[in-house]
C-alpha cells in the first residue's frame, strides 16, 4: 500500500480532536452555581428556623453566595471542560443566554435586596429617641418605665423578619430592675450566659457587619443570656438576647438584640 494513502486512511479513521471553550465553560459552570447558591442559601433559610435559639450559626454567609459564581467561572475559564465533539451552535446559544440571565438576575435581585434591606432601617442615636421608640422599648422589649435607662442607640431594621438593635447606659447592673419581670423571665442571664446575637462578628469598625458604630459588646459580659417571654404565643414568635458590660467608669452598657419571626 502507498504510504500516502496509508497515512491518509489513518487520518480519516482518527478520533476528532476533543473541543473546548474557556469562554463556554465559564459561562456554564458560573450560570449552574448561581442556581446552586440560591438553592443553598433558601436551604439555610429554612433550617435557620429550627435554630430559633442560635440565630447566628448561619449568618456572615452571604458573601460567599456572591463569591461562589466568580470563582465557578474563573475555573470554568482557566481549566475549560474538553468535549469529545462540539456542541451544536444552539446548545452554546443558549448557554450563554441562560448565563448572562441568570447572572444579571441574580446581581440585580441582590443589588434591589440590599437597597431595600437598608432604605427599611431606621436609626436613632442617644437623645433622638422619639417617644414611639420609648413605646417599643417598654411594650415589646418590656424595660421596666421607671428604669434607670439612658439612651445610647436604636436600629429597627428587617422585612419579613424584624430586628432591633438597642443599647442604654445605667448605673443598674442589675437586669431584674431594668426589665419588667411579669413579661419577662430572666433566670436563663447569668454570668457567662449565652448571648447570641449581641456577640455577632464585628469588624473593628470598618463597616457595619454586625451593628452601627455605636454596637460595641465588650468580650465578656457581666450578665447576659435570653430573655424568655412569659407570654407563650410571644416567646413563640419572639427571641431577645440581653447583655450587661461594665464600663471603665463605674457605669453599665445594656445591649438588647430582638428579633420576630
Amino acid at each position: 500500500m502507498n504510504p500516502t494513502t496509508e497515512h491518509t486512511e489513518d487520518t480519516e479513521n482518527a478520533a476528532p480532536a476533543p473541543w473546548h471553550s474557556r469562554w463556554y465553560s465559564a459561562a456554564k459552570r458560573g450560570g449552574l452555581t448561581v442556581i446552586a447558591s440560591c438553592l443553598v442559601s433558601e436551604a439555610l433559610t429554612i433550617l435557620s428556623a429550627f435554630f430559633r435559639g442560635s440565630p447566628g450559626m448561619f449568618v456572615r454567609l452571604d458573601w460567599l453566595f456572591l463569591l461562589a459564581p466568580v470563582v465557578a467561572a474563573a475555573w470554568g475559564f482557566l481549566a475549560p471542560r474538553k468535549y469529545a465533539q462540539k456542541p451544536p451552535l444552539r446548545v452554546r446559544v443558549e448557554v450563554f443566554a441562560l448565563a448572562v440571565f441568570l447572572i444579571t438576575a441574580f446581581i440585580g435581585l441582590l443589588t434591589a435586596a440590599w437597597f431595600f434591606f437598608h432604605s427599611s432601617e431606621k436609626e436613632f442615636r442617644g437623645e433622638a429617641f422619639t417617644p414611639e421608640v420609648w413605646s417599643f422599648c417598654h411594650d415589646r422589649l418590656h424595660l421596666a418605665p421607671d428604669a434607670d435607662l439612658r439612651p445610647a442607640g436604636f436600629l429597627l431594621g428587617g422585612f419579613q423578619d424584624k430586628f432591633v438593635q438597642a443599647k442604654f447606659l445605667t448605673g443598674e447592673p442589675d437586669p431584674a430592675r431594668l426589665f419588667d419581670t411579669n413579661a419577662v423571665d430572666l433566670s436563663d442571664v447569668r454570668p457567662g450566659g449565652y448571648a447570641a446575637n449581641i456577640d455577632l462578628p464585628s469588624d473593628n469598625g470598618r463597616g457595619r457587619s454586625s451593628g452601627p458604630r455605636w454596637w460595641t459588646p465588650a468580650g465578656e459580659h457581666a450578665v447576659s443570656g435570653r430573655a424568655r417571654f412569659r407570654d407563650e404565643d410571644a416567646d413563640r414568635r419572639e427571641c431577645m438576647y440581653i447583655a450587661v458590660d461594665a464600663l471603665p467608669d463605674g457605669d453599665h452598657a445594656l445591649y438588647i438584640f430582638w428579633f420576630e419571626s
